[in-house]
């Protein structure tokens, strides 16, 4: 009687394991579905809108000194880049700034990427945690959404990634590999030694797969 008691509960604790299991990954998929129609939405008005005015079309006389923006690597608010950002053009899409489309051809992926990556803003769309293009490293954030940055794991050394800026501006970089590196490590995000750097949690959430690209040159198609 007592083993048959231990068998009943041991398949019922195992059943609603199960369960949860299943909710969660229902949920899971909820919400990537819910990110990749956002992101096809957001990335068609990236690309329709006129970029704002940055700080070339300003008198400098007229500029006012701003506080540097900070911003904090997701889901870990202790840890914050504490220096200074370049500034980019940026467009303006339901009130958040973007600089550009992130394209990833071996994942298939076209992305708006924000001006800025927060807790705030990181669950629309992957965006800026550190630099630019145009001045080394640039360092670009998402989630590890399927619709968003999910798929990185599957760039291989050699692999294409192109950004480009909202004035239609491309830089061409090539994948030169991935390192994982633990949640308390985010300012090793930013280093010299690569030119673009993209990074997502892994499924624990507990590391931070990062991909490192260099700048590489267009291949020349001229006869």
């Amino acid at each position: 009687m007592y083993k048959r008691t231990l068998g009943t509960v041991v398949a019922v604790i195992g059943l609603l394991f199960v369960l949860g299991a299943a909710g969660l990954t229902i949920m899971n998929v909820r919400t990537d579905n819910k990110a990749a129609v956002m992101t096809t939405d957001i990335l068609s008005r990236v690309l329709a809108s006129e970029p704002e005015p940055g700080p070339s079309d300003t008198d400098p006389e007229e500029e006012e000194e701003e506080e540097v923006p900070r911003y904090p690597l997701p889901n870990e608010r202790r840890l914050r880049s504490r220096i200074p950002e370049p500034e980019m053009k940026t467009v303006l899409v339901d009130g958040y700034e973007y600089i550009g489309v992130l394209t990833i051809p071996r994942t298939g992926s076209e992305l708006p990427v924000m001006s800025s990556c927060t807790d705030r803003t990181i669950n629309i769309s992957p965006g800026r945690y550190y630099g630019t293009p145009e001045k080394g490293p640039f360092v670009i954030g998402g989630h590890n959404y399927i619709s968003h940055l999910g798929r990185i794991d599957w760039l291989r050394e050699g692999d294409e990634v192109l950004f480009t800026d909202v004035e239609g501006v491309s830089y061409l970089y090539e994948v030169a590999g991935s390192e994982i590196l633990n949640a308390g490590d985010g300012r090793k995000l930013v280093s010299d030694e690569w030119d673009l750097s993209l990074f997502t949690c892994t499924f624990s959430g507990a590391q931070r797969l990062t991909v490192r690209c260099l700048k590489a040159e267009p291949e020349d198609k001229t006869p």
